[in-house]
Parts: structure tokens; C-alpha cells; sequence
């Protein structure tokens, strides 16, 4: 006889779902399906954790567990990164490394947290700021940014030991981000050398070769990006001296879609994860400069934000990373 499990519609709260089972509900049983545990809930084993910043060298973590909106400190940075915007990259479930970007002269800082210990490791191969950090396959990626005062094309990727040079991007490019869908690393948007990149490129670490992807339906500069259920969202931004509400939702190698707009307030410089079956954006600059402690939830199911609690503090520059505990 099959088991029936009783499922309630939660808007994408579970970090996880059995095999075969939809997106986006949670099993309140018992009976629950096969591999869920035995509270019935998976949304508190994944969390976010949310570090670093430029409100005055801002050194303090903090765990948000999103399915019981709430917020905990943690362990801070026990030395102040020589970055001021801080890009991360998460080498496997259940850990995370902030790999350096800066501001002033750029930085090298690499620190690996695994909940709940800091660690300093190698520092990059050279200093650089404002570039687009990634992961793909176990790996963390820092693609182009600046070597003060010029713009850079490479691409380095560091496996929790040692970095690698792989292939540099087709092009210059600072001021953008980088995210992993379909198994490829995309960079989108940003600088060439002070000119607007209006355009997507994906690396396939298989092939080792940058290829052309569909742009962005609307340009920005400092975009925060992060992937949800193996699509990628690219939330506000700057153009001129505004941020911007928007929000673009790209499925791999199709053509961008605008989504529902982020509420205000628009900003940059936010911490932005996907955990939860949701995408997260975490403090960041208005366009009044102000630093915001506001923490919004977008669910790609539905297509609707709702403000969760506001982080501890303000803050710009940070990093959100989903961590699996």
C-alpha cells in the first residue's frame, strides 16, 4: 500500500525536497517521505550567514535560519579583511569561503567559515576589487575586476587548497557578478574598462571556454545575483547615481524575463543568497547612500517578496552565504 504524506503549501520555506516531490512544501506527517527528517521540516538545517561589511570595518556574523525567521551571533572574523566589498564563494554545502575583493587599493583576504570557525587561508595570487566571485563544482571562482588602476580579464578558481589560472574572460570587466547555473559560471553586466557591459558570458569548466550567453534585459552596474532552483536572479543595481527595483530571472541559454520588482528600498552592495527554495537580499546601500538593514524574500514559485525580520545591524558590502549545518 503507498504512502500518503500530508503536505501543506508553504510558499518555498524547505531548503530541500525529496526526489519526485514538488517544490516548495514542507511535510508535516508522519508519514514523511523518504529521506526527510524526522521533525518533518528541512528549512532550519541550511542557513544564512551573514558577515563582513563596510560600516566601520564591520567584523560580526550573524546565522539567519529562514525557517524560523530569526537571527543568532556567531563566531566573527577575528581579524578585519584587508577588503572594504566583500564577494563570496561557497566550495561545498557545508562550507564557505570570503574571497577577496576590495576597495582602496583592492585586496587578497581568503578566510573559509565552516559553522561555527573562521579560518585564514592562502591569501589570492594578487590583489583586486569589485570582482564577480562564484562556485561551481566544489571550486570558488574570482573572475576580472581591477588591479588598480587597470581592469582585469582573468579568471582563478580555488579549490580549498590551492588556486588555479583557467581561462580569462573574453573581456575586462569589474563591477559585475557571477553566478553558476547549468553547470556553467556566468558573469554578467558591469564595467569594461569604465565602458557599460551590457552582456552575459558563461565558462564551462569542461570545455575551459567562455561562451556568449542572452544579455540582460536591463543594464546595471554592482548587481546582486544568486541562483535559485538552477535559475539565476539579478535583483537591483545601479544606473547613473539611482538604484534600481529590478528584478531579472534568467533560466540557462534563455532569454531573460523580468519578474516581480524588488520593494523598496532599491540598493547595492547587499548580501544575496539562494536558500530555502528562496532567494535572499540582505542589508545594502540605498541610494541615499544610507545602509539598510532590511532582509527581503523572494519566492520564484509564486513570484512574491515579503520583508523577514531585519538583520541586527546595517550595513553594506557584506555577504550572505547559505551554508548547510
Amino acid at each position: 500500500m503507498a504512502l500518503v504524506y500530508n503536505a501543506t503549501l508553504v510558499g518555498g520555506a524547505s531548503s530541500s525536497t525529496p526526489p519526485g516531490w514538488p517544490i516548495g512544501w514542507n511535510y508535516p506527517g508522519p508519514p514523511f517521505p523518504p529521506g526527510w527528517p524526522a521533525d518533518g521540516c528541512n528549512e532550519a538545517d541550511q542557513c544564512i550567514y551573514d558577515t563582513f561589511g563596510y560600516n566601520f570595518g564591520d567584523q560580526v556574523t550573524f546565522e539567519y535560519q529562514p525557517g524560523l525567521n530569526a537571527y543568532a551571533a556567531k563566531t566573527d572574523i577575528p581579524e578585519t579583511p584587508d577588503i572594504t566589498f566583500v564577494n563570496g564563494a561557497n566550495l561545498n554545502a557545508t562550507s564557505s569561503n570570503i574571497m577577496g575583493t576590495g576597495g582602496g587599493l583592492g585586496g587578497d583576504s581568503n578566510h573559509e567559515y565552516v559553522p561555527d570557525t573562521w579560518t585564514q587561508k592562502q591569501d589570492l595570487p594578487a590583489v583586486r576589487e569589485l570582482s564577480g566571485n562564484g562556485s561551481l563544482d566544489g571550486k570558488g571562482y574570482v573572475t576580472g575586476g581591477t588591479r588598480p588602476p587597470a581592469f582585469d580579464d582573468s579568471c582563478i578558481t580555488w579549490d580549498g587548497a590551492a588556486y588555479a589560472v583557467v581561462t580569462n574572460m573574453l573581456e575586462d570587466r569589474a563591477h559585475h557578478d557571477a553566478v553558476a547555473i547549468g553547470g556553467e559560471l556566468h558573469v554578467a553586466n558591469g564595467d569594461l574598462n569604465a565602458a557599460p557591459a551590457a552582456d552575459q558570458r558563461s565558462f564551462n569548466p569542461g570545455t575551459t571556454v567562455w561562451t556568449i550567453r542572452p544579455a540582460p534585459v536591463v543594464f546595471i552596474l554592482h548587481p546582486n545575483c544568486a541562483a535559485v532552483m538552477d535559475k539565476a536572479y539579478m535583483v537591483s543595481g545601479q544606473q547613473g547615481a539611482l538604484e534600481l527595483d529590478f528584478n531579472q530571472e534568467y533560466a540557462f541559454n534563455l532569454a531573460w524575463v523580468l519578474q516581480t520588482p524588488l520593494p523598496s528600498p532599491e540598493r547595492i552592495f547587499a548580501g544575496v543568497t539562494g536558500a530555502s527554495n528562496a532567494l535572499y537580499l540582505m542589508n545594502g546601500q540605498e541610494t541615499s547612500n544610507a545602509l539598510t538593514d532590511i532582509n527581503n524574500e523572494y519566492d520564484p514559485s509564486l513570484k512574491t517578496w515579503r520583508t523577514a525580520l531585519n538583520t541586527p545591524r546595517a550595513r553594506a558590502g557584506n555577504i550572505a552565504m547559505a551554508i548547510q549545518n
